[in-house]
């Protein structure tokens, strides 16, 4: 029993984090996966799940995205597994959130209890969404929020992966000095 492979749960598997993550710890945990896209919350079991890792959310849109959406998908969505995970028996739901709910730029380095004075609809449901998970926490389930700058590396997709494009192709930057 001790030895029992973790049993995890992971939404935004598709995306750049959850696609590495699964490959390179698919053979630690035992891992399912749900899409709020392609699934049914309502037939989600999670009885037999140890861990949450909740990745998926509407990021940072360059055309932009409605104050409704970031709150349907990063807050309601959220608050609605968390709930579902709670009510299941699930230990640990760990929470994908953004360096963007302290705001835009900063001189300082940002420490736990930095002030979030999020700036955009993007950062401001992700803040919403951790305050509301905070709420939900017990002895019994432990919320671990991740508040990660942008995420690049081999295969990135989005903005970045337009400015490494830009970097190829034009040698010199335009940054003074």
């Amino acid at each position: 029993e001790f030895f029992k492979m973790k049993k995890l749960l992971i939404t935004g598997s598709n995306g750049f984090v959850g696609n590495y993550f699964i490959n390179n710890y698919k053979s630690k945990y035992n891992i399912e996966t749900f899409s709020f896209l392609k699934d049914d919350i309502n037939t989600l079991d999670c009885n037999t799940i140890d861990i949450v890792f909740h990745l998926s959310a509407l990021v940072h849109q360059m055309g932009g995205a409605s104050a409704n959406e970031y709150e349907k998908i990063n807050v309601i969505q959220t608050i609605e597994l968390a709930k579902k995970a709670k009510e299941s028996g699930v230990k640990h739901f760990i929470f994908m959130s953004t360096v963007k709910v302290y705001g835009e730029e900063t001189n300082s380095k940002y420490i736990e209890n930095t002030v979030c004075n999020p700036e955009d609809d993007y950062g401001k449901s992700k803040l919403k969404a951790e305050q509301e998970l905070q709420k939900l926490e017990d002895e019994n389930f432990k919320i671990s929020i991740i508040r990660t700058p942008i995420v690049y590396g081999y295969g990135v997709k989005a903005n970045i992966k337009n400015l490494i494009n830009l970097v190829n192709k034009v040698p010199v930057l335009p940054f003074g000095k």
